[in-house]
């Protein structure tokens, strides 16, 4: 069990969002936090910012104290190292396709957290509906 734990979602996947959250509520001690972080990119406005944050809202359903959502902009790895060292999180948790997918080995945000993070990085495995369910 983990004390407290990152977990960087992608508002505009929210079923892999719930996935990865899911886990990480598995993961996470009765007592510890989960930091339900999201990344705003580009021209970060009032309104863009808003709907981010009820995003995380509804995303995290209010009903467990754990779960803390958080915005941040900027870039994304960095984003993502910065909150983990500031908030001593014990894990960071994204979401990822299966390995071996091509999607996967370009995901710089993934490969650069998992190569160089002194932290423990989980990358949750997900569906991908495009992928034939017999294939091994």
């Amino acid at each position: 069990m983990y004390a407290r734990i990152l977990v960087a979602v992608d508002l505009a996947k929210p079923d892999r969002a719930r996935q990865v959250l899911a886990q990480a509520q598995k993961l996470c001690d009765p007592d510890g936090t989960i930091r339900l972080l999201h990344i705003l990119s580009g021209p970060v406005t009032l309104r863009l910012r808003a709907t981010a944050m009820a995003g995380l809202l509804a995303l995290s359903g209010g009903t467990d104290p754990r779960i803390l959502p958080v915005l941040r902009d900027g870039p994304v790895e960095a984003q993502i190292r910065a909150m983990a060292e500031e908030d001593r999180v014990d894990l960071v948790m994204l979401a990822s396709r299966l390995p071996g997918m091509p999607k996967f080995l370009h995901d710089s945000s993934a490969t650069e957290l998992t190569r160089h993070s002194t932290i423990s990085v989980l990358l949750a495995q997900t569906p991908n509906p495009e992928r034939n369910p017999h294939h091994v």
